[in-house]
């Protein structure tokens, strides 16, 4: 086996002489370089049927001619467009580095999708965040009043405006209540306790 170079010139015709990572089904077949690189001594190398595939260099013996020197082949210059076909290549093959590469894209599309829906549902939180507590800091303490009477809420009738307040917030917050229906009963209750005022509907 010719170990002098480390990186075999292109178009040097080669035999694949294998080692413990190739397959038993390239060992002896002929063909030659059509690249290399230092790094790793893998060699791209176009069998005879055309096949391509990567090659270690000390899977590889050089051929020579009667006179010991290397044979080289005629090959057209390399096409632009040209791939490798690295199906039966050895070690990691362009595939499956497009593969990774797609699959990396995919998973950038995909935080991309999730950046732009999530401002939709902090915006959706938004719009679900009630106003009771400052609509009902407008009340004054005998609306207040009225309003636990009304509901029966569990708090004293000598208590004070804020802790009134708080009682009537709390009853918004612990019940599912819709606030215009509420707001309206209230009103309501209110109207009766008056002569000659008429209910008010929300319809």
């Amino acid at each position: 086996m010719d170990m002098v170079e480390t990186v075999l010139p292109r178009a040097t015709k080669v035999r694949i002489a294998g080692n413990n990572r190739t397959r038993p089904s390239l060992v002896g077949q002929l063909g030659y370089i059509k690249s290399g690189q230092s790094l790793g001594g893998w060699h791209e190398v176009v069998l005879e049927d055309g096949e391509e595939l990567r090659v270690q260099r000390n899977a590889l013996e050089v051929v020579y001619d009667d006179q010991g020197h290397p044979i080289t082949v005629d090959i057209p210059p390399e096409s632009k467009n040209s791939q490798t076909n690295n199906n039966r290549g050895i070690g990691r093959d362009d595939n499956s580095r497009n593969s990774h590469e797609g699959s990396t894209q995919d998973e950038d599309v995909s935080n991309i999708r999730l950046r732009q829906r999530k401002p939709l549902k902090l915006e959706k939180r938004k719009r679900k965040r009630p106003k009771v507590a400052a609509c009902l800091s407008r009340l004054n303490l005998s609306s207040l009043r009225r309003y636990r009477k009304a509901f029966n809420l569990k708090v004293g009738k000598d208590c004070s405006k804020n802790e009134l307040l708080l009682a009537v917030k709390q009853h918004f917050s612990e019940n599912d209540v819709d606030e215009n229906s509420t707001i309206l009963e209230f009103i309501n209750k209110i109207c009766k306790a008056e002569d000659g005022v008429d209910e008010i509907s929300d319809k």
